[in-house]
């Protein structure tokens, strides 16, 4: 299949995306921003092993900006505008329970902020 017939994902696609963010936030306690270099499927199916109670959500920065709430006006909770600001680059967010602390200890991670 030749790239110019593909459909375009489309808005309905983003507001499922943000969506999924909002459910996390709701179940999990904490959003923490992390960035990634070179990220591979089978070093992140790895990391996610070691984290099965949480999300990764890794995709468009502006998607991810948008369900945390851009400004304090549009923020989804109290303060994930600030989180939102520490969306750029190569980061995902990663939704959890766990405290910063213990998600900070793992070797493999370099956490932001």
């Amino acid at each position: 299949m030749h790239l110019t017939q593909t459909d375009r994902k489309g808005r309905d696609l983003k507001s499922k995306v943000v969506q999924r963010i909002r459910d996390a936030i709701d179940e999990k306690h904490h959003v923490i921003v992390f960035t990634y270099e070179n990220m591979r499927t089978s070093f992140f199916q790895a990391v996610r092993k070691e984290w099965p109670d949480s999300r990764f959500f890794l995709g468009k920065n502006k998607v991810m900006q948008v369900a945390l709430g851009r400004d304090e006006e549009n923020e989804y909770g109290t303060g994930l505008h600030e989180v939102a600001q520490y969306v750029t680059g190569n980061t995902g967010l990663l939704v959890t329970d766990h405290s910063l602390a213990e998600v900070s200890e793992g070797e493999k991670f370099c956490f932001l902020i």
